[in-house]
């Protein structure tokens, strides 16, 4: 019983992590395409936001996120540095500072650490709740 309830948890728990920005760096690294972008505001109080403008095909498209891989380090950062902009052809909109493989795989292998020990908890919690008081 525990075995059944333990993949139905891990699948739903992976299914709903991975959805979240699994797709989204799976594109960026099977379709992505590089270009050079430019830092336009900096946001240290927030996560070390940068957001930063590049352009495709003539037309301008911005985004935030964190250096990444492939840029220099957030301190060395200023409004105006060139970045490493990745984007994803069909859809230049969505896009990611850096290489986004090295993101892919953190990302997989938080899902996966996730799925499958997540749910050893929520049955072991499960299981005390079961068990009768003498």
């Amino acid at each position: 019983m525990y075995v059944g309830l333990w993949i139905v948890l891990a699948l739903a728990i992976g299914s709903l992590l991975g959805s979240q920005n699994l797709h989204r760096y799976y594109a960026l690294d099977s379709q992505g395409i590089k270009t050079s972008g430019t830092v336009i505001a900096l946001e240290p109080e927030d996560h070390q936001g940068v957001r930063y403008s590049y352009q495709v095909a003539g037309n301008t498209y911005k985004g935030v996120g964190t250096v990444g891989s492939g840029n220099p380090k957030f301190g060395s950062l200023e409004v105006g540095t060139s970045v490493l902009v990745y984007y994803v052809g069909s859809d230049p909109g969505i896009s990611e500072l850096g290489e986004p493989g090295p993101r892919l795989q953190n990302e997989i292998e938080s899902v996966l650490m996730a799925a499958l020990t997540a749910p050893i908890f929520l049955l072991g919690i499960f299981a005390q709740g079961g068990r009768s008081k003498s």
